[in-house]
């Protein structure tokens, strides 16, 4: 009987340890686009943030937005 408690002692505590989970930071990204002369109509301009993880590059973060003159800002938050 004594056995079978502790087994469950120990049991109990072990299931208790957990490691808390890290909460990803966000980084900003800011950038400008630059043609040589105006648009003469608006134009789609996508852009894709790419990280490399497990070896492998993924899509971390992506954006799109029409530009109608020659510079356009546009702010992205990612994962870091």
């Amino acid at each position: 009987m004594r056995g079978l408690l502790a087994l469950m002692l120990l049991a109990m505590l072990a299931g208790c340890v957990t490691t808390p989970a890290s909460k990803p930071s966000l980084q900003q990204l800011r950038g400008e686009v630059h043609f040589p002369q105006a648009l003469p109509r608006p134009a789609t301009v996508e852009v894709a943030v790419l990280s490399v993880i497990e070896g492998h590059p993924l899509q971390v973060a992506a954006t799109r937005y029409e530009v109608r003159a020659g510079a356009h800002f546009v702010d992205i938050l990612t994962k870091e």
